[in-house]
């Protein structure tokens, strides 16, 4: 499967020249709290991989572009929500 980069040039382009980003700037990528951001890294529900330097928490842009992709394709795959449609088949058994 190709992968597709333009969620990291849509990073690089808001976050020039930086490799690392902070919580902050990543939970602002994410449209989330930073606060938020730190509990789901601790209950491990969150899947990225993240740097200590000195006394900060860093995120590589790469791994946090990888992750929205991750997170666009499941919301994408999602059921629908509702009834499901009637399946009709005219060969006589469903």
């Amino acid at each position: 499967m190709k992968k597709n980069y333009q969620t990291l040039i849509i990073l690089q382009a808001n976050y020039p020249g930086s490799v690392f980003l902070s919580l902050s700037q990543c939970a602002l990528a994410l449209s989330i709290n930073t606060q938020t951001l730190r509990n789901e890294l601790n209950c491990k529900s969150i899947n990225l991989k993240t740097v200590k330097r000195g006394r900060r928490r860093l995120v590589h842009i790469q791994d946090l572009a990888d992750h929205i992709d991750e997170v666009a394709i499941k919301a994408s795959a999602a059921k629908k929500r509702g009834r499901p449609r009637k399946v009709i088949n005219h060969g006589g058994i469903v």
